[in-house]
C-alpha cells in the first residue's frame, strides 16, 4: 500500500470512528416485563419503616402498581428539592430501599413504567459546590434488588433542571 492510500484509509477509519454513536443508553424496551400484577395488591406493615408516610404510601398502594409490573414506586417531597423515594411489592407488601434520595440528590427525578424493569433516575450533583453537574443513572430491579446498569454525567447551566 502506497503513502497516500496509507493516508486516506486512515483517515476513512478516524472519520467512521469519530461519527460513530456513543454508546447508547438503556432504554425501557431493553428491560420488559412478563406481566403486570392482576390480582389486589398486599399492603407493607404500615407499624415498620412505612409508618412516617403511611397515608401517601396507602393511597399509591390502592392505585396499584406503577413500575416494573408488581411495584408501586411513590416519590415523597422531603424539603427545596429533596425526595425520598418509598417503594412496595405489591406482590407481598415488602418496603424496598431505593439506592436514591434525600438531600444528597439535589432535584431528583425518577423515570419508569408499568411494563419495563428499568428505572431512571436524574439529579444534580452539588458535592463539589456546583450547580451544573447532572448525574444520570440506570437501575434494573430484578427480584427486589437495585441492579445498577449504567451512569451518564453531564454539564448544565447552573440552576438548569436535569430531568429531560
Amino acid at each position: 500500500m502506497r503513502i497516500g492510500e496509507f493516508v486516506r484509509t486512515l483517515a476513512l477509519i478516524t472519520a467512521t470512528a469519530l461519527a460513530a454513536p456513543a454508546s447508547a443508553e438503556p432504554a425501557f424496551s431493553d428491560f420488559p416485563v412478563a406481566a403486570a400484577l392482576q390480582t389486589a395488591p398486599a399492603h407493607p406493615d404500615y407499624t415498620a419503616d412505612a409508618a412516617t408516610y403511611r397515608t401517601r404510601i396507602r393511597q399509591a398502594v390502592n392505585a396499584g402498581p406503577n413500575a416494573a409490573g408488581h411495584y408501586a414506586i411513590i416519590p415523597i417531597g422531603c424539603g427545596g428539592s429533596c425526595t425520598v423515594i418509598e417503594m412496595v411489592d405489591l406482590r407481598d407488601g415488602r418496603m424496598l430501599t431505593f439506592p436514591v434520595g434525600g438531600e444528597e440528590y439535589y432535584q431528583l427525578a425518577l423515570d419508569y413504567r408499568l411494563d419495563s424493569r428499568l428505572i431512571i433516575a436524574d439529579w444534580k450533583d452539588v458535592s463539589g459546590g456546583a450547580f451544573n453537574t447532572c448525574v444520570r443513572r440506570f437501575y434494573e430491579i430484578a427480584n427486589g434488588n437495585f441492579v445498577l446498569v449504567g451512569e451518564t454525567r453531564r454539564t448544565v447551566e447552573d440552576h438548569a433542571p436535569c430531568s429531560e
